[in-house]
């Protein structure tokens, strides 16, 4: 079998893709986040048309084309990108206003043989179209927030640029442009020391331009550049940049979850199932069962908790319910205390301005009773627990969120939505916000990165990092 070893093309090689489980799994989750923000999944097709490409001077060069001539006598080439043919899809439709797709798929591009490049490879992406400025952009960006917990990367660094700033400064540079594309590609400090001191271009921008080669990692470098920027354009491209960077960072509202996140309360709450399980003489639930019961309010709290053959008897439910009811109010204090770090967590939240409520699946009366008990000192915006009686569903229903985004004043986009169960995360998800799983509750971290949490957190001052 030795003669079919060398059958595939070089190029083609590194395109084979073996563990393709763990591909789907990333797919999956791309494609989960995508549609949570109302991104529309398309399948293009694999050829188009040559001219697509090089009439509209988008960077792509018949070199990098595998191209033919198909039955019709036209130059067709194997899909080079998505964008291209999408922005084709858009100007062919009756859509004149915002429109959102995804794509996932292969792209073919010649590379130079004997580099180690596959000329074929996997992308998955979206494209936003017609919603142009800083909006846009933060929408683009929180997706890819969103996206980065569920790839398997670790120490990501994301780097924003801005084509604006770009065209601006080739336009600067007038004939020279080709060559300092080149030195721009590839960060070249020595030649651009070399550019700068055989052109006569004006002081400023030759400080600009020495500056371009290693200007890049945090915001103190944008603001360096800022202050050499003379030129107006310029400087709106990088102020631009400015505002989407902090608008990436401006979460101005929180939403708690109680059990599990602020309060552990699993020892009073077991202690209560464990009393009703005495009176009927059952087997008593250890910490790590009771752990897996709450979440979901009273009534299902003990309906897992029933054998199995009393699960299904409502009347007999309703009778265990009252029983736990009248065990709790005697206990709901007696070992429940807020987590380690939560209190200066609050603390430093409060500092910040940010605004702060909790919504919990807990029947309102106790809800209420343990804020006021642990964290009276604190600005609440909202304390709300169960309200099913008032014609609001218990969570993951995003109702609740929804209406404490409206009494923060706030758009959904600028709130976390923190929690340490499923629960939590899908009520975060289906209100349209970012959510924060901690994984000191009662569910853990395998839970929270399995329903994907935006974020996973270890320890209470972690959630400052994304105020």
């Amino acid at each position: 079998m030795e003669e079919f070893k060398y059958l595939i093309p070089e190029e083609s090689i590194d395109a084979i893709i073996t563990n393709v489980e763990k591909l789907r799994e990333i797919e999956n989750h791309l494609r989960h986040v995508f549609s949570n923000h109302g991104y529309n999944e398309v399948l293009m097709p694999s050829f188009e048309y040559v001219d697509l490409y090089t009439k509209l001077d988008c960077g792509f060069t018949v070199d990098k084309m595998f191209q033919y001539i198909n039955h019709e006598g036209k130059n067709v080439a194997m899909r080079l990108d998505f964008t291209i043919p999408l922005a084709r899809l858009y100007a062919n439709s009756a859509n004149t206003g915002e429109a959102r797709y995804s794509y996932f798929g292969k792209v073919y591009r010649k590379e130079t043989m004997h580099k180690g490049r596959s000329s074929e490879f996997f992308q998955g992406g979206v494209e936003l179209m017609n919603k142009p400025g800083l909006q846009g952009d933060k929408e683009v960006m929180t997706m890819i927030q969103e996206s980065l917990p569920g790839i398997s990367l670790k120490n990501i660094l994301l780097e924003l640029g801005s084509a604006k700033f770009y065209n601006r400064l080739l336009e600067l540079v007038g004939n020279q442009r080709n060559e300092l594309e080149d030195i721009l590609r590839l960060r070249d400090i020595s030649e651009m020391k070399r550019f700068v001191s055989k052109n006569d271009f004006e002081e400023s921008l030759n400080q600009l331009l020495l500056s371009l080669p290693t200007c890049f990692g945090n915001i103190d470098l944008l603001h360096q550049m800022m202050d050499k920027c003379q030129d107006s354009v310029l400087l709106g491209a990088l102020q631009e940049l400015k505002d989407l960077y902090e608008s990436l960072d401006s979460k101005e509202g929180i939403i708690f979850d109680l059990d599990g996140t602020l309060l552990d309360t699993i020892e009073d709450l077991r202690d209560s199932v464990n009393d009703v399980m005495k009176i009927y003489g059952w087997k008593e639930h250890d910490t790590k069962a009771c752990k897996q019961m709450v979440g979901n309010g009273f009534r299902k709290l003990i309906t897992r908790a029933l054998p199995e053959d009393k699960q299904k008897n409502e009347l007999f439910i309703d009778e265990a319910v009252n029983q736990f009811s009248k065990a709790y109010q005697k206990r709901y204090l007696n070992k429940t205390i807020p987590y380690e770090g939560i209190l200066k967590l609050l603390e430093s939240l409060e500092e910040k301005g940010i605004k702060i409520a909790v919504n919990s699946n807990k029947r309102g009366d106790y809800t209420s009773a343990l804020v006021n008990k642990y964290f009276s000192q604190f600005p609440w915006t909202a304390v709300y627990g169960e309200r099913e009686s008032e014609g609001i569903p218990k969570k993951p229903d995003p109702s609740a969120a929804l209406e404490i985004a409206d009494l923060m004043k706030l758009p959904k986009e600028e709130i976390l939505y923190i929690g340490d169960s499923k629960t939590d995360m899908q009520t975060g998800q289906n209100a349209g916000m970012d959510t924060i799983g901690v994984s000191w509750g009662f569910r853990g971290r395998k839970e929270l990165e399995e329903n994907h949490a935006s974020y996973v957190v270890d320890h209470p001052e972690d959630i400052l990092k994304f105020i």
